[in-house]
């Protein structure tokens, strides 16, 4: 796996975990719960601790992606891929 590969996975990753939580916020709100019922900032008790994991781990990536991606691109830019292509796959299996 090279780092770009490995760069859109993290990407691919980050978005999977927020559309999980989409899901369902969206299965709740068909089912009457109102859509102002997640307001930002403050997760409801009657949340699944599965879906809190998730909203965690969602944040998680979005803190460390940007980071990770300027790491990767920048080796990029400079012609230095072999420098971090052993890692970037770690980086990547990590966050999974």
């Amino acid at each position: 796996m090279t780092p770009i590969q490995a760069l859109l996975g993290f990407a691919a990753w980050t978005l999977l975990l927020i559309a999980g939580v989409f899901l369902y916020r969206g299965m709740r709100f068909l089912t009457g719960t109102p859509i102002n019922h997640w307001p930002r900032g403050n997760k409801p008790a009657d949340d699944a601790p599965f879906v809190k994991r998730l909203e965690d781990a969602h944040a998680n990536c979005l803190e460390n992606l940007p980071v990770f991606a300027v790491l990767v691109l920048g080796a990029t830019a400079l012609g230095r891929q072999d420098s971090i292509a052993a890692l970037a796959p770690w980086v990547l299996y990590a966050r999974i």
